[in-house]
């Protein structure tokens, strides 16, 4: 999703246009800081521009106003309006630009017309599906463990919980695995794929409580270092490596959480049909991803440099023919207060990371909370729990909230 820990990579073949857009969005990139120069010499030119940029999406420039901007370096004017969110983005980062937490990014996603503050080159990029080569952490520090314990609490759970009877975040995340583990109709014995296991906190789960074997697949040792860990003494084994290479072993059920997030949409029919064949007939397979359902929501080029948020249609479009839809469950809100639960941990946490990380890896990480936080506050993201089959459950398929 997102500026996320590390997870499995699916490969995609490029093509003669990936590259050309890819020269396109280099050039562009390559005359903007020209362009930067020479309008350092305007800049009360430029901050009108950009005023009038923001003006459709409810946003002014050092009003004092609620959600507003605050530019304390005049390299932000010029980021913001030639790079939009992008250049914004990285000026908050280095301190160029300050907001107004979650208000602001209300503001934009309310307006439903996120194209005002998108980078120029969004659209060509977006339809692309292009993941942008640049680097993502400019504070040179990754996430460790160590911040993702704190931030996540004990579950160890990098996604959206379920709070519809939830009171905290403990009590969310063991609901979502709860939730994941009734949909599958798991029975003692089974074999469960987890695709994206990160820490092993589902698998943990599904293995305590449901007497199944579980096989997780994660890219990062530091992971799984710690998943074997908190897996010990139970029917688990976390692998290195990618679901894409498992040979001919198959599974009674298969779970992916926040797998497609890491991958472009034109890889999706791949995918699947590299899930169908490592799924028994009777098998059941659930997928639990955020997504976007209206063509105005946000695909932040931020988020493209680490992967790719969907819109339902993706999704379907790579099932057709291939797996059966037995349910599609909504609950995008709850990971407005997922989120919202994460920054409170981080906050309260922060005097026994800032050595590590530092400020700017503070205020990209806030950033990248509050972001999402008004995305899902505001209804413009989703996140979706899919169940499907090779072809139909006999006698129906029952299903859980």
């Amino acid at each position: 999703m997102t500026a996320t820990a590390p997870t499995n990579k699916t490969k995609i073949r490029r093509n003669p246009l990936d590259f050309l857009i890819l020269f396109i969005f280099q050039i562009y990139t390559f005359f903007a800081k020209i362009m930067m120069f020479i309008l350092s010499f305007a800049i009360p030119t430029v901050k009108k521009l950009l005023e009038r940029k923001l003006k459709p999406v409810g946003i002014g420039v050092n009003t004092g106003a609620p959600g507003d901007l605050k530019v304390t370096n005049d390299q932000a004017y010029l980021k913001f309006l030639l790079e939009g969110d992008l250049g914004a983005i990285q000026s908050v980062m280095r301190g160029y630009l300050e907001y107004d937490g979650v208000k602001t990014f209300e503001k934009i996603f309310e307006s439903r017309r996120f194209h005002s503050v998108a980078h120029p080159l969004y659209s060509i990029l977006n339809k692309s599906q292009l993941q942008l080569p640049m680097n993502g952490w400019s504070s040179g520090e990754q996430p460790g463990t160590d911040l993702f314990k704190i931030m996540l609490e004990e579950n160890m759970q990098y996604s959206c919980g379920y709070w519809r009877n939830a009171t905290n975040l403990k009590e969310a995340q063991e609901a979502k695995m709860e939730l994941i583990a009734r949909k599958l109709h798991l029975k003692p014995g089974m074999k469960v794929l987890d695709i994206n296991c990160t820490w092993g906190g589902l698998a943990k789960y599904l293995a305590k409580n449901y007497n199944v074997e579980v096989v997780g697949y994660t890219s990062s040792k530091q992971q799984k270092t710690f998943a074997d860990k908190f897996c010990k003494d139970l029917s688990v084994d976390i692998r290195i490596g990618s679901y894409l290479d498992l040979g001919a072993e198959e599974f009674d059920r298969i779970v992916s959480v926040g797998s497609l997030e890491n991958v472009v949409a034109k890889a999706y029919q791949e995918v699947f049909q590299r899930l169908k064949s490592a799924l028994k007939e009777d098998g059941l397979l659930l997928v639990q991803e955020m997504g976007i359902s209206h063509k105005s929501s946000p695909s932040l080029l931020w988020c493209q440099k680490y992967g790719y948020m969907p819109h339902h249609k993706d999704i379907i479009n790579a099932l057709d023919d291939l797996l059966i839809i037995e349910d599609w469950h909504n609950f995008g809100y709850d990971c407005y207060r997922t989120f919202e639960a994460w920054e409170q941990n981080l906050e309260k946490a922060w005097s026994k990371l800032v050595f590590r990380y530092g400020d700017e890896f503070r205020r990209m990480w806030l950033l990248y909370l509050h972001a999402f936080q008004a995305m899902w506050k505001t209804r413009a993201g989703q996140v979706w729990q899919i169940v499907l089959s090779k072809d139909g459950i006999k006698e129906g398929y029952q299903s859980y909230r």
